[in-house]
């Protein structure tokens, strides 16, 4: 069961004929960065199969099919045009772009050898927000394979922050799995390089991606040996409080630690939720109410980890913690009516700040349909200024 809820978190290799600029794919000749999001939208869509519910199905299914139009839009330089392709797809079908995030992770090896590890030219290219950002995400993945100084980090960081520039990236949490892996496993050392980084906007997400690898390993390969660290409810202060112990110089590294707390003890409700899910057959998109109950139970253990730790309320950095935590919950909350994500939101921030409502709303973002976060929108006053303030994507009109 462990090893298929691994699988299932976070939740392409196809061969390639290049001769003066032409390359073959699928049996198409296609010039190089002249091949339209039309002709991405298809390879897309037809890597899914729509009928399947299940997302360690799904992945099952589509995964060496994504990955290999992946690669094909790395080498054909089309990456632009099958990124506008893949958007509407991905955020209209969430178990997909759960799914998406894999095979990107995976082609960090090829990409950077294809870009002959000219590190600055690939994380600029590859640095979207997409399917997680496991484009990017697999350069880094190598990077941390490697052994580096501080100013390396920091050199490493600003690329990123070029990109960022260009457009919205996860590009700085890659930052912080590749810090955790390139300094042996060590969550504490890692914070130490997100804390170097130059830009606040670096080093929260930073803080928050080691946390992630930490617990939540973000590669095929590294799920495979390790287990996802699912700890008991009675240890969850010590996840929060770990951030107490790190003598932080900038805000925006501490802040990203706590919050890399809320991210995991949220995965762990997720978990949690799917091998009781999984014991009973049920559709992930559905919930019974012992479900919906046992949900409600351990968020409020989770608020309650926030609050254990040595940070102010007057910081909001709880509120932090809090909020991404309530960005991980399972699937049924999201992907139902939105009556039913509204109630969610209401009971679990029952005993916090009233404000804290709008922030567990605007949490649902990254799995709620663009036509269902507007709908949102229109009935919460305040909720776009929220979004705005929190960087989040706003939905089209």
């Amino acid at each position: 069961m462990k090893k298929k809820l691994a699988f299932l978190l976070a939740l392409f290799s196809v061969i390639t004929i290049g001769i003066i600029g032409v390359i073959t794919v699928n049996n198409e000749a296609i010039l190089s960065k002249n091949i339209s999001s039309d002709y991405w939208s298809k390879r897309i869509n037809d890597c899914n199969d729509k009928s399947l519910v299940d997302t360690a199905a799904v992945l099952e299914y589509s995964y060496d099919c994504l990955k290999a139009a992946i690669w094909d839009a790395v080498t054909t330089k089309s990456f632009d045009a099958f990124a506008k392709a893949a958007e509407p797809i991905m955020a209209n079908d969430i178990r997909y772009e759960y799914v998406c995030h894999i095979p990107g992770h995976d082609l960090g090896k090829d990409i950077i050898e294809f870009y002959e590890y000219n590190w600055s030219e690939a994380i600029k290219a590859m640095s979207y927000d997409l399917c997680g950002g496991g484009f990017v995400h697999g350069i880094y993945d190598v990077w941390g394979g490697m052994k580096h100084p501080i100013e390396k980090w920091v050199e490493v960081g600003n690329y990123c922050w070029d990109a960022i520039q260009i457009r919205y990236s996860a590009c700085a949490d890659a930052i912080g799995h590749s810090s955790y892996e390139s300094k042996g496993e060590s969550l504490y050392d890692a914070m130490l390089i997100c804390d170097a980084q130059l830009q606040e906007m670096i080093q929260t997400p930073c803080s928050v991606g080691a946390f992630m690898q930490a617990y939540f390993p973000q590669s095929t390969k590294l799920k495979k040996e390790r287990e996802p660290k699912v700890l008991p409810t009675e240890e969850w202060n010590s996840i929060i409080q770990f951030c107490d112990s790190v003598p932080f110089k900038n805000f925006g590294a501490k802040s990203g630690c706590y919050y890399g707390g809320g991210w995991v003890i949220g995965n762990i409700i997720y978990f949690k939720l799917q091998e009781f899910r999984n014991s009973i057959s049920q559709d992930e998109y559905y919930s019974t109410p012992e479900m919906d109950r046992e949900v409600l139970r351990l968020v409020d253990i989770a608020n309650e980890a926030c609050l254990s730790s040595k940070i102010e309320r007057t910081d909001n950095i709880y509120q932090g913690c809090i909020y991404i935590m309530l960005a991980r919950m399972p699937l049924f909350f999201y992907m139902a009516s939105n009556d039913k994500f509204i109630d969610f939101c209401e009971k679990s921030v029952r005993k916090l700040p009233k404000e804290m409502f709008l922030e567990c709303i605007a949490s649902g973002h990254e799995h709620i349909t663009p036509a269902n976060m507007r709908d949102l929108m229109n009935r919460f006053e305040g909720l776009e200024n929220v979004m705005i303030r929190r960087g989040l994507s706003l939905p089209p009109n």
